[in-house]
């Protein structure tokens, strides 16, 4: 998978991918991962979570700069939790 900003748009933080699925008592769950992202940024080893890339968000003038994240991500991946007979969507 892969995404580009757009051409006059801010730069990438990351791509995620969310999945729902139903759980053996037919309740939907939601996970969502981070697959691909900027910077050098390493997710938490105790909760998985990315750090933010951070903001260069000017509000009160309404404006960005581009000097963080990333102008394209390219990543491939693969549930680590696939169950063929589970009913999942991505």
């Amino acid at each position: 998978m892969g995404a580009l900003k757009d051409p006059i748009g801010a730069n990438l933080d990351r791509i995620q991918i969310v999945k729902g699925w139903l759980n053996g008592k037919g309740e939907v769950q939601e996970r969502v991962y981070d697959v691909a992202w900027s910077g050098w940024r390493k997710p938490d080893p105790k909760t998985g979570k990315l750090p933010s890339v951070g903001s260069t968000v000017d509000v009160e003038e309404a404006t960005w700069t581009n000097t963080i994240g990333a102008p394209e991500l390219i990543a491939a991946w693969k549930d680590p939790a696939f169950d063929r007979p589970e009913r999942a969507f991505y």
